[in-house]
């Protein structure tokens, strides 16, 4: 399986304003799948967690855009606003086209 099951793509700026909700939402996925699983499996990649310090921040979006199972955008006014949110996005459109699929972006439509 890969490091990472799904990508969580997001304006961080969403994040900090609201004081950690997109990250508690992570931390709440990945546990809500480990209970009704049983299993550890479910790893959601999130950049603030998983970028270490000194790492080129865009080759490693772009690794783990290519290895994981599902993109999940949080949908907001500055998500589609936000030229990295948009370019995730494109990046993993292309891989699910070429996998002949249309079912492996899940949005979160966020509202306060």
């Amino acid at each position: 399986m890969a490091e990472f099951a799904a990508f969580l793509s997001y304006a961080r700026l969403d994040d900090e304003y609201q004081d950690g909700k997109v990250t508690e939402f992570r931390i709440r996925l990945e546990n809500t799948v480990r209970m009704w699983t049983g299993e550890r499996g479910f790893q959601v990649f999130q950049d603030i967690k998983d970028i270490r310090w000194g790492e080129q921040w865009s080759e490693k979006v772009r690794r783990a855009l290519a290895d994981v199972l599902v993109l999940i955008p949080i949908m907001t006014p500055l998500y589609f606003n936000s030229s990295a949110c948009r370019d995730e996005y494109d990046l993993f459109l292309k891989r699910e086209e070429s996998l002949s699929r249309n079912d492996l972006i899940l949005p979160v439509y966020w509202l306060d």
